[in-house]
C-alpha cells in the first residue's frame, strides 16, 4: 500500500498503541486463581501481540528508509529540543531562600547569584523555539511529500 509517510507515522502509533494495549491484556489476563474464568484467551493475546509486533517491524523499516532523505534535519529538531529542554531547566532564581536546617541545626538564608538570568535564559529559550519550528515545518513538509510502500496486510 503506497501512502504518505505522515500517513505511516499515523499508522506507527497506531499500531503500538494497539501493541501496547494487547500486552498490557496479557500481563492482567494471564494469571487468575485457580479456577477462575478467564476473560480473554492470553494465548490467543500473545500471537495478537506477536504479529502486532510484525508489523510495528515493518512499518518502522519502511519509515526509517523513508527519512534518509530528511535525517539530519530530525537529528537537529531532537537537539534543539533537547536544548530547549535543558535552557527551561536551568535555575535562574536571584532572590534570597530560607534554607531549613539539617539535623537540629538553625535555618539559614542564601543569596543566590545566577549567571544566566531570566531575560538571557527567555531569549534563549525563543531562539531554540524559532529554530525547532523551522525545523518542524520542513519535517512536516517532507512527511506530507514523501510517499512510502507499508504492508497490505495491516488491520485498519
Amino acid at each position: 500500500m503506497k501512502t504518505t509517510l505522515a500517513r505511516a507515522l499515523k499508522e506507527k502509533n497506531r499500531i503500538a498503541g494497539r501493541l501496547h494495549h494487547v500486552q498490557e491484556l496479557v500481563k492482567k489476563e494471564n494469571r487468575k486463581i485457580k479456577d477462575s474464568p478467564r476473560a480473554l484467551s492470553p494465548t490467543d493475546l500473545a500471537a495478537e501481540a506477536e504479529r502486532l509486533s510484525e508489523q510495528l517491524i515493518a512499518v518502522k523499516t519502511a519509515i526509517a528508509e523513508a527519512n534518509a532523505g530528511i535525517v539530519g534535519t530530525i537529528v537537529e529538531l531532537e537537539e534543539v529540543k533537547s536544548l530547549l529542554t535543558f535552557f527551561r531547566e536551568v535555575p535562574a532564581d536571584d532572590d534570597l531562600e530560607i534554607l531549613e536546617g539539617r539535623f537540629g541545626s538553625s535555618r539559614s538564608v542564601v543569596e543566590w547569584d545566577v549567571a544566566l538570568d531570566k531575560s538571557t535564559l527567555l531569549e534563549k529559550r525563543g531562539e531554540l523555539q524559532a529554530r525547532a519550528d523551522v525545523l518542524q515545518d520542513r519535517l512536516d513538509e517532507y512527511n506530507i511529500r514523501t510517499k512510502v510502500t507499508l504492508p497490505d496486510n495491516l488491520d485498519g
